[in-house]
């Protein structure tokens, strides 16, 4: 079978490109190496094309894949202080919070949230709206090719635990 983007169940491939894609606009020397295609598409098929066989294939992919794919992408690439840990029914406040004040985006796998069975997406941020006298929290996330986030989901940050699993993934 050949690998592609309509490939079964591609959303933890596509969330690594973008977390890709987002590392390499952001360390550009250490990740000289990192999705060296020339044209953003190009650059997409690339990556998935490199993170599909590391992932385990056709998805749907599981956090352990996922740590293990990124992190031997990176480190394929030369950069050797890649690294990756998995956190199942992390917290907003606790996990979602820290990672993006420190400037890390979070693959995140949602399993039995109301929109997404099974899906991977990548928050890049979050922002806080008060309604009365409480708080709603707004993940910004990236479902499908791109590196910006397109959309907000609340529906994820309804109660403290939000999503089944993240990576926290840290180059240096």
């Amino acid at each position: 079978k050949a690998v592609s983007p309509e490939s079964e169940n591609p959303c933890g491939h596509v969330s690594g490109a973008n977390l890709t894609a987002y590392w390499k606009r952001r360390q550009p020397t250490l990740c000289k190496n990192v999705a060296t295609a020339s044209t953003g598409v190009s650059v997409y098929k690339q990556v998935f094309r490199e993170l599909y066989p590391l992932m385990g294939g056709d998805g749907p992919v599981t956090a352990s894949e996922y740590k293990t794919g990124i992190v031997k992408y990176f480190k394929n690439k030369g950069v050797s202080g890649a690294s990756a840990t998995i956190d199942d029914w992390p917290t907003f406040e606790t996990d979602c919070k820290t990672e993006i004040s420190a400037g890390r985006p979070i693959p995140t796998l949602y399993i039995g949230h109301q929109h997404y069975a099974f899906h991977w997406v990548t928050i890049f941020g979050y922002k806080r709206y008060k309604y009365g006298s409480t708080y709603q929290n707004y993940l910004r996330i990236a479902d499908g090719w791109s590196d910006d986030a397109n959309r907000y989901d609340y529906a994820a940050t309804n109660n403290s635990r939000f999503a089944n699993s993240i990576i926290k993934f840290r180059v240096s």
